[in-house]
């Protein structure tokens, strides 16, 4: 990469100009050691030329200075399709990229849109944290209420419960699996713990936090329910 850059800065070094307009310039066998001493001396390319010649050099050139070669530039091209070669690639590569950011944008709104239902159709809320000492093993300790809303049986349900603190940021998912039937309308209080490390930091945090400073996100991943159908969060990425 060193390499890489000491040969390109020299294109950098626009001063003097001379005969000719360097971006007809070919590259060959003959000139391609030679060509950077006339773009050094020419006054035909602008800055943003000068810093996609660059571009282009180095990105080419990356192979050539991992295996300690020199980087050259390739023969048969002219200065000026190296440069519009490169202004394509970077209007390609920034449309790859606002591509792939819209398709996570996508996949991120058809699973919240997903989650929503299973939330909709149960919800899990903590009204309780505590500490405990058992057989020489400390516990955090949850107590939370499930309310079955979706209108029918539930036969059992994962998920986690996300604790954040007042700001929003994550301190520890919390999961849980119940394999208790769950009737329609009914509402159910269960306890739930976590092996406490004092060395982790997540523990210690979660286990210091008040409840009401807690900021607690119910995300379930599916509900399964006893007609033998169910919900889900889907991932479409």
């Amino acid at each position: 990469m060193a390499k890489a850059r000491s040969v390109v800065a020299a294109i950098l070094l626009v001063t003097v100009a001379c005969g000719g307009n360097v971006k007809n310039r070919k590259v060959t066998e003959d000139n391609k050691e030679k060509i950077f001493d006339e773009i050094k001396q020419s006054k035909d390319l602008t800055v943003e030329e000068v810093g996609l010649l660059q571009a282009y050099v180095i990105r080419k050139g990356i192979g050539d200075a991992f295996s300690g070669k020199t980087p050259s530039l390739p023969v048969g091209m002219t200065i000026g399709e190296m440069i519009d070669e490169q202004r394509k690639w970077i209007a390609d590569e920034t449309k790859r990229d606002a591509e792939q950011k819209e398709k996570a944008a996508r996949v991120r709104a058809e699973e919240e849109a997903q989650r929503k239902a299973l939330v909709d159709a149960l919800t899990v809320t903590v009204f309780d944290k505590g500490f405990q000492h058992v057989d020489y093993q400390d516990y955090v300790t949850i107590r939370v209420e499930y309310e079955n809303k979706s209108g029918k049986d539930i036969r059992g349900f994962k998920g986690s419960i996300q604790f954040n603190d007042l700001f929003g940021t994550e301190i520890l998912p919390f999961k849980i699996a119940e394999d208790q039937p769950l009737a329609a309308g009914e509402t159910k209080k269960q306890g739930w713990t976590l092996k406490y490390n004092q060395f982790i930091d997540k523990h210690v945090k979660l286990r210091h936090t008040e409840l009401d400073n807690l900021k607690i996100e119910w995300k379930p991943d599916v509900i399964l329910f006893t007609d033998g159908t169910s919900l889900q969060v889907k991932s479409t990425s």
